[in-house]
């Protein structure tokens, strides 16, 4: 979860799923956690951040094979740079939102985590 200056919450629309969720991915081989989000962030929307804090971790399960998938989230702080959608494959847009006026199509375990936070999620 990314936060700036300005009490925002930068949040990408999938395209897969019509849902506005944190930016994230894969953990490459030897790399650190906080060296992931950190990467990422970088990769999919063009911005320099860096890791506040550990927020949680989530089990997920998907699929009829019932993957089961370990969600690690952290809070990052916005550093510098200019918010593009580097994915447009994968997302049809990258935002900042008002914490106080987060969309109302949140993915379910974006709203976890923002809870988390310490957020309320309606």
């Amino acid at each position: 979860m990314v936060t700036n200056d300005n009490n925002e919450l930068l949040l990408i629309k999938k395209k897969i799923n019509d849902y506005w969720e944190r930016p994230g991915g894969s953990v490459e081989v030897n790399e650190l956690l906080e060296d992931c989000v950190v990467r990422e962030v970088k990769e999919e929307t063009n911005i320099k951040t860096k890791v506040v804090n550990f927020i949680m971790l989530e089990q997920l399960f998907f699929g009829a094979d019932k993957k089961h998938w370990l969600s690690f989230c952290y809070h990052l702080k916005y550093v510098s740079g200019s918010i593009n959608n580097n994915k447009p494959e994968k997302h049809d847009e990258v935002r900042w939102f008002k914490l106080a006026h987060l969309p109302k199509n949140l993915s379910p375990h974006a709203k976890i985590a923002i809870e988390k936070y310490g957020i309320i999620v309606k």
